[in-house]
């Protein structure tokens, strides 16, 4: 796939809190969130963070993140649109549904 050529594509681990125009989770919930983006290495913190945050989450920790260095292939139809988003949008997520307790890490 020639995306990868020109901008590099990269997975990361977040954990993020719900903000109130989130509909989808309770407020003020804490969850684990993958994140896939197409930047520059040096641009990935602030694309994630735009990301998440217009999205609806705030208090973006990035926990880990690699590049991806060929084409993302899986069964999965989630895994595949969260992959198709991040090439032709402005990136994906996966939300990982159980919020975080308090105090885990």
């Amino acid at each position: 796939m020639k995306i990868f050529e020109r901008v590099p594509v990269w997975e990361v681990l977040t954990r993020a809190v719900v903000d109130r125009s989130n509909p989808k989770y309770p407020a003020n919930n804490r969850h684990a969130v993958l994140v896939m983006v197409r930047a520059p290495e040096s641009d990935v913190p602030f694309a994630v963070d735009a990301l998440l945050r217009s999205h609806g989450w705030r208090d973006v920790a990035m926990e880990q993140f690699k590049l991806l260095t060929k084409p993302f292939r899986s069964e999965d139809r989630v895994m595949m649109n969260w992959c198709e988003d991040a090439m032709t949008r402005e990136g994906g997520t996966i939300v990982n549904e159980e919020p975080i307790e308090e105090g885990a890490l």
